[in-house]
């Protein structure tokens, strides 16, 4: 519930006792002067509450990059193993017959 004009006034802000408080961050419901409250996604916050908020978004950034790159690791890994197979079947299928009867090892 935000705090009327006349409660407002007789707050102290948090980190200056001598300062009289001009908002409430809606996140902590505590009172703040103006240098110790900002501007974040059109709300007054203060400086603890935005560092909060912030380090949770990049968080939330991060485990979804760390998904995307996981599965595009595994795709490439997969094309990578795939080839190497490939180039592997073709090399065998280009051995001659006779090297498997026997005879290759044979010839004097």
């Amino acid at each position: 519930m935000p705090a009327t004009p006349a409660s407002l006034s007789q707050k102290k802000c948090l980190h200056h006792g001598s300062r009289e408080a001009v908002a409430r961050c809606p996140e902590c419901q505590r009172y703040f002067c103006r240098e110790c409250i900002t501007e974040h996604a059109g709300k007054v916050i203060c400086q603890n509450c935005l560092d909060t908020l912030t380090r949770e978004q990049s968080a939330n950034e991060y485990a979804w990059g760390k998904t995307v790159g996981g599965w595009l690791g595994c795709a490439i890994g997969m094309l990578i193993l795939w080839l190497s197979f490939n180039l592997l079947g073709q090399a065998l299928l280009k051995i001659p017959t006779y090297f498997h009867d026997g005879t290759f090892w044979n010839q004097n």
